[in-house]
């Protein structure tokens, strides 16, 4: 057996070159660095917290509290009956009416996903190549360069999905899906989707949207 100190000095250093590249393949894959394989290291994002009227409480790790500057991914926002919020990331605003609650469930430079588990919502996202995804207990919505409110009437098992600009797609479990500029109610119970119309002007939410365009 050729033992290691047996060896030539460019025999070991071939080796030790060789052991370098196998740890060093073997930790980017682990941090999913693209020359290993992966699919390119992404640092954590979160939101920045713009602007908050009333109390807005932020949830992480099950421990509940004033909502931070910075809420991760992962962490649940919640307004009350007489509060608001406003976050950003990048190209993307969120605005949270009264009684709202959403969850931050992905958070990238090209896509990101919310659920909403009740209440109302306003995204804007201007960049073309990122993807917003907005869920509910049965539906799907996402959309690119979009200004897209979102309500999740969850005592009624019903969504509304109203483009402000732009256009999106809706789906349901177990119906149809839709792609359009129009707004549509969505049923969770019935599994349907129906066009509607909307005013911001005239809705009970009004100075929420007068907000959004202010």
């Amino acid at each position: 057996m050729l033992r290691f100190y047996h060896m030539t000095t460019s025999t070991k250093i071939l080796i030790g070159a060789f052991v370098i590249l196998v740890v060093a393949l073997l930790v980017g894959q682990r941090l999913g660095f693209e020359f290993a394989g992966g699919s390119g290291f992404h640092a954590p994002l979160s939101l920045q917290r713009l602007e908050t009227v009333g109390t807005v409480t932020e949830t992480r790790d099950n421990i509940s509290g004033p909502v931070s500057d910075n809420p991760p991914r992962g962490a649940t926002i919640a307004t009350d009956v007489a509060s608001r919020a406003k976050f950003s990331q990048g190209s993307l605003t969120l605005w949270m009416s009264e009684d709202t609650v959403l969850q931050i469930n992905k958070l990238e430079t090209d896509s990101v996903e919310f659920r909403i588990i009740k209440g109302r919502i306003i995204i804007s996202n201007g960049k073309r190549s990122r993807q917003v995804t907005v869920i509910t207990n049965k539906t799907q919505t996402t959309f690119t360069e979009a200004d897209i409110s979102i309500v999740n009437y969850d005592f009624l098992q019903k969504v509304s999905v109203i483009p402000l600009s732009g256009s999106f797609t809706a789906s349901v479990d177990g119906g149809s899906s839709v792609t359009t500029p129009m707004p549509v109610d969505i049923s969770e119970a019935e599994a349907t989707i129906t066009f509607t119309s909307f005013s911001p002007s005239g809705s009970a939410a009004q100075e929420f949207y007068a907000w959004f365009n202010r």
